[in-house]
C-alpha cells in the first residue's frame, strides 16, 4: 500500500490566515490530494482485502482454540509451514498487480469483493458458531441449535452454519482466494497463480484430511453425521 500511493506535494497554508480561511484551504488540498494521486486500483483493492484478512485472523486468533487442528494435532511442522509461507504466497498477487501496473475493471473488482465478503462471513461466522458453542455448550442462545452426539461425549453440529456442508469454515477460506483468481484474466502471472493453487491444494488437503480421521475416531457416529451432512465442501458436487 505505501509503495502503490503516490501523493502530490501540496503548498503550505500560511500560519496567518484566519481558522475559515484554513478550513477552506484544507478541503482544497484534501480534494487536490484525492483527484491527484496516482495509484493501482487492482493493487490497492487486493492489498486492502488482504489487510483486512490478516486482522480478521488475528482478532479472532482465539477462535483456533475449537479448531480441529490444535485440539488434535497441536503445533507441528505443518502448521509451522503454513504459518510461515501462506504470507509470501499471498503477497505475490498484489506485488505483481503494483510492478506490472496490471488494470483491472471495477466491475471485476466489485465481484472480488463481494466473493471476499460472502467467504470471510462464511469463514467467521462458522468458527465463531463452533468456538461459542464449544465453550458454553448450556448457553441459552444454542437451544435450538441441533447437534449429533457420540460416543466420545462429543457433539457435532448440524444446523446453521454446519447445515450444508461438513466444512463451512474451509468452505470460507477457499472462497476468499478463488476470489483473487479473477484479477489474472487479465495478465496472467504463474508465480502468482502457483501461489493461490497451493493455498486452495492445502485447504482441499485439510478438508480431506480431516474427514477421514474423524472417521477413525468417531466410527459409527461420523457414520450417521456423514449420512446426515452429506457434503464436504460443496452442496450437491463434492
Amino acid at each position: 500500500l505505501f509503495k502503490n500511493v503516490t501523493v502530490p506535494v501540496i503548498e503550505n497554508a500560511s500560519e496567518a490566515s484566519p481558522i475559515g480561511e484554513l478550513i477552506k484551504q484544507t478541503y482544497r488540498n484534501l480534494l487536490f490530494v484525492v483527484q491527484n494521486s496516482e495509484y493501482n486500483l487492482a493493487a490497492l483493492v487486493i492489498s486492502t482485502f488482504l489487510i483486512i484478512y490478516a486482522l480478521d485472523s488475528l482478532v479472532y486468533e482465539h477462535h483456533l482454540a475449537s479448531s480441529y487442528q490444535i485440539n488434535e494435532e497441536g503445533c507441528g511442522a505443518e502448521l509451522l509451514l503454513r504459518l510461515a509461507s501462506i504470507p509470501f504466497l499471498v503477497s505475490l498477487l498484489p506485488r505483481f498487480l503494483f510492478t506490472q501496473n496490471v488494470q483491472v475493471c471495477s466491475c471485476a473488482l466489485a465481484a472480488i469483493g463481494l466473493f471476499f465478503i460472502l467467504g470471510l462471513v462464511i469463514k467467521r461466522c462458522s468458527n465463531c458458531l463452533k468456538y461459542e458453542y464449544h465453550l458454553h455448550p448450556s448457553d441459552p442462545k444454542f437451544k435450538d441449535l441441533i447437534t449429533l452426539p457420540t460416543f466420545q461425549n462429543r457433539r457435532l453440529i448440524i444446523s446453521r452454519w454446519w447445515s450444508k456442508i461438513r466444512q463451512p469454515n474451509l468452505f470460507g477460506e477457499i472462497l476468499i482466494h478463488t476470489a483473487f483468481l479473477l484479477t489474472l484474466a487479465y495478465k496472467f502471472d504463474l508465480a502468482s497463480f502457483i501461489g493461490i493453487i497451493a493455498i486452495l491444494a492445502y485447504l482441499i488437503y485439510r478438508s480431506v484430511g480431516i474427514n477421514r480421521k474423524n472417521a477413525l475416531k468417531y466410527e459409527s457416529s461420523w457414520a450417521r453425521y456423514v449420512a446426515t451432512i452429506k457434503y464436504n465442501l460443496l452442496p450437491r458436487v463434492y
